[in-house]
């Protein structure tokens, strides 16, 4: 019972490297867990881990891979939160690792690792230092999520897009539809409650999708019996690879073969997320890059007449309209899933200013894109100075 009135913390919450909390949900049942109090160290046992060192904010429970560790004696826990996640102590165990799959330090290994001796005016100098580092960090991080929040209120405001307020007093959870509606078509209130109607349906500048498609096709599916390496296969491009905002990523890929032409991806093409959680469904990306890739049957290919519409606006829009639930209440739902077919995609409402117009829209964004960047790298080099600057100092090489 107490348990349940403390918050979990597991490898996922933590950040690498920085040691920052970050929340994703709630845990219902803890399991085997231990008990943490505001300002213990939660040091990981995994090797792969072990820079998810976290100086815990809160009383709380963590997940049983962690080590729960207090200082004694004349060592500050911040100082030692700050050593445990450098790479003096990944050196020092590289060595001390047991089993094969999945790494781990046992305790005894943990309580032998040694510690240099400082006094608490230098340790409390490492402490601030490291603080000021991370301030700047933070600031250019912040200023990076800034600039990317923007994009959606700049392309509401260059379409002339109000979102109206959602209203959910009793009144509005109740859908009316006209009977001469419902012929040939879909009867469930996610279709009619549809932000399109508000949105967009009575500009003059609206078209659907199938106006200006030349070709939609999805991928198909790759269970592990068809996967192949890095070195014999092509990436196949799923869900996981579409990142908030429509940024591809390459983190984490799977691979497959003897992939027909007419399923390889191709430059310009629009990649839509067609199958995932009903939240996430309508991640879009532009695919500009030149490597040859694929992509699941939970990615939709649209191949758009150029003379009429930009592919990269194109993935902007839907983007858009995925941020403001479009796609949410458009979804079919199923076992767990949700997913918007073809047959709705191309019937989609679309914006459609001239060529110019978009053009303009485009490049504005990709400038914010490109400042956010730049930020982001900042803030990652700030965090690699950071690093070299506080193991110096533990070393007794810099003050």
């Amino acid at each position: 019972l107490i348990c349940l009135d403390l918050v979990y913390v597991g490898l996922e919450n933590i950040q690498s490297h920085t040691g920052e909390y970050i929340f994703t949900q709630d845990k219902n049942g803890f399991g085997s867990a231990n008990i943490f109090n505001k300002g213990n160290i939660l040091f990981p046992k995994l090797r792969p881990y072990l820079n998810k060192v976290y100086l815990a904010e809160f009383d709380g429970v963590c997940s049983t891979e962690f080590h729960v560790l207090d200082s004694k004696g004349n060592f500050l826990n911040e100082f030692l939160a700050i050593y445990l996640r450098s790479e003096l102590i990944l050196n020092q165990t590289k060595y001390l690792m047991t089993g094969n799959t999945l790494p781990r330090l046992q305790t005894k290994d943990i309580a032998d690792l040694p510690v240099p001796v400082i006094n608490l005016d230098i340790q409390k100098k490492i402490v601030d230092t490291h603080s000021s580092f991370m301030r700047e960090r933070s600031f250019k991080i912040q200023q990076a999520e800034n600039l990317l929040s923007s994009i959606d209120d700049y392309l509401l405001a260059e379409l002339g897009i109000d979102v109206p307020d959602v209203d959910s007093s009793l009144s509005n959870r109740i859908f009316t539809v006209q009977a001469s509606e419902l012929s040939g078509g879909r009867f469930d209130a996610l279709q009619y409650k549809s932000l399109l109607k508000d949105l967009i349906l009575t500009r003059k500048d609206v078209i659907v999708l199938s106006q200006i498609v030349l070709d939609m096709k999805s991928g198909i599916g790759a269970g592990k019996q068809d996967q192949s390496n890095e070195y014999e296969g092509i990436i196949q491009i799923r869900p996981t690879n579409i990142s908030k905002g429509g940024k591809l990523n390459f983190t984490k890929n799977v691979y497959v073969n003897n992939i027909p032409n007419t399923l390889i991806v191709k430059k310009g093409d629009v990649l839509f997320n067609n199958t995932n959680s009903q939240e996430l469904v309508g991640k879009t990306a532009y695919y500009d890059l030149d490597e040859v890739m694929s992509c699941s049957n939970h990615i939709t290919r649209i191949l758009v007449d150029h003379k009429k519409i930009l592919p990269k606006y194109l993935g902007l829009l839907l983007n858009l309209y995925q941020q403001n639930k479009v796609f949410y209440y458009l979804c079919i739902n199923w076992n767990n899933q949700s997913g918007v077919g073809q047959d709705i995609l191309r019937k989609l409402p679309i914006v459609l200013p001239n060529i110019s117009k978009q053009q303009e829209i485009v490049q504005h964004i990709d400038k914010v894109r490109a400042t956010a960047t730049q930020l982001q790298q900042e803030a990652n080099e700030i965090l690699a100075q950071a690093k070299q600057k506080i193991e110096r100092m533990i070393l007794g090489e810099e003050n």
